[in-house]
């Protein structure tokens, strides 16, 4: 299976992409129509994200989240959103932790330098994976909580592309750690958390490959007949 972690930046990544386009008209109109921001704080929101004139006529730089792997440091970048993997844990179990047996091909998984069959193993794993949303005004906080969250509502097909169930989401506010970030910051986190399967495989002892014998008595002697007999435990009822 994919690394979960690609499998959620990649969602965010495009999602993000999606929002920038377009001059940042789509980043508005989600404000006015999801948010119900007013058309004036949707439009500062906008000149925010995308960059554009301000109304006091100075150009403004665009500041959209940066997305990145693992927690923010005190250099930033702000604002961000930074992707941390909270927790992974075995949740459930199959039957003997068997997996399929054949590949999408009909054919049994084989050890690509020996040949020699592969036992497939599956078990269910939890991950919880923590985004943290980080920016220097308590509104734009909100306005990238909120966007963070529509996209990834937005996207369940592409973690079931990705044998991922739909995460689960949640969110909280957090306080700034003073050892890692400045105290002047404001943090939300949407809290994801996602089932799937993680397989592997085994090398066998040993497998069935051919039947030696079929243990039904067609001899009358208690042994079944031709190379390979076996002892016979199996009478079969002719009927009248």
């Amino acid at each position: 299976m994919s690394m979960v972690e690609r499998i959620i930046f990649n969602v965010i990544k495009d999602g993000l992409a999606y929002y920038k386009g377009d001059d940042g008209q789509r980043f508005e109109r989600f404000l006015l129509n999801e948010l119900r921001l007013t058309a004036d704080e949707a439009a500062r929101a906008r000149i925010y994200f995308a960059g554009g004139i301000t109304e006091d006529g100075d150009t403004f730089e665009a500041r959209p989240p940066t997305l990145q792997h693992g927690y923010a440091r005190t250099g930033g970048p702000f604002p961000c959103w930074a992707l941390i993997l909270g927790s992974e844990r075995e949740s459930g179990t199959y039957l003997e932790d068997n997996a399929e047996f054949l590949d999408s091909a009909g054919m049994l998984t084989r050890d690509p330098e020996t040949g020699e069959v592969l036992d497939t193993k599956i078990r269910r794993v939890t991950y919880t994976y923590q985004i943290h949303v980080i920016a220097d005004h308590p509104d734009i906080t909100l306005y990238y909580y909120h966007l963070l969250k529509r996209i990834i509502l937005a996207q369940h097909n592409e973690f079931t592309k990705n044998d991922l169930d739909p995460p689960l989401v949640s969110g909280a506010d957090l306080a700034p750690d003073p050892r890692y970030l400045p105290n002047d910051i404001f943090i939300r986190q949407v809290i994801l958390e996602i089932d799937g399967d993680e397989c592997w495989t085994e090398h066998l002892d040993g497998y069935a490959n051919k039947i030696s014998g079929i243990a039904i008595d067609d001899t009358g002697e208690g042994r079944t007949a031709g190379e390979g007999s076996v002892v016979a435990h199996v009478t079969p009822y002719a009927g009248s």
